[in-house]
């Protein structure tokens, strides 16, 4: 089964920064989120939920009432410093759909400014965003890597590759990170293998050794 070994070389890697507090949160799939520090929260009653092979699967399927996502509040504390990067991981597979869009990603700044992503079985869009969306692969897992340097503007990359580039939104609320069933009004199945973020040195703050390790061990892992 896949494992997340990045916050060991995080570790070694955050002896070469210079500025600001990094630091990693992680979700691996192995129990519930709310036992490891998120806030589950649902409308009238949760989703079915699992724990599979390492992945928490959210199942409404034929159910459009059911809201099911868990949030992380971080207090003022989620934005990067100088010389530091947000970045935020997840590896997800969208079963069925109902609708348009349910499962669903969140990011909001220390000052309010937010982007979100929501997903189909093959394609996801910007929520805050008219029009952007990029498609991918049905039926599989998906790497998916977001990063934010000024928490103003983002790059998304899936699978490795670029996928988006945009803008975050004048929202609303604390600074916090949100996932999963997202939107009432829509049945799906998704399933959650790992879901991760925290601040991190940039790239030319790390050695070049330490920060091709770094990119490498963020990845899950077959084995």
């Amino acid at each position: 089964m896949t494992r997340f070994v990045f916050l060991t070389v995080v570790g070694v890697a955050l002896a070469a920064a210079a500025n600001g507090e990094p630091y990693w949160i992680a979700y691996e799939g192995n129990d519930y989120p709310e036992n490891e520090g998120w806030w589950h929260i649902w409308g009238d009653e949760p989703t079915n939920r699992s724990l599979e092979d390492g992945c928490l699967v959210l199942d409404a399927q034929g159910d459009i009432s059911v809201v099911d996502y868990y949030v992380r509040n971080m207090y003022g504390t989620l934005d990067p410093d100088l010389g530091e990067i947000f970045m935020m991981s997840w590896r997800l597979l969208v079963e069925d759909v109902s609708a348009y869009d349910d499962p669903s990603v969140t990011v909001v700044a220390n000052d309010g400014w937010a982007v979100g992503f929501d997903f189909a079985e093959d394609y996801f869009r910007s929520s805050f965003e008219y029009g952007k969306t990029a498609s991918f692969q049905p039926g599989v897992f998906h790497e998916h890597r977001f990063e934010s340097r000024d928490m103003r503007e983002y790059d998304l990359y899936v699978d490795g590759q670029h996928a988006l580039s945009g803008y975050f939104w004048d929202a609303w609320g604390e600074s916090r990170v949100s996932w999963g069933d997202g939107t009432e009004g829509v049945a799906s199945v998704s399933r959650w293998d790992y879901v991760s973020f925290g601040v991190v040195p940039e790239p030319h703050t790390l050695s070049l050794l330490s920060w091709p390790l770094l990119l490498i061990t963020m990845r899950k892992r077959s084995g």
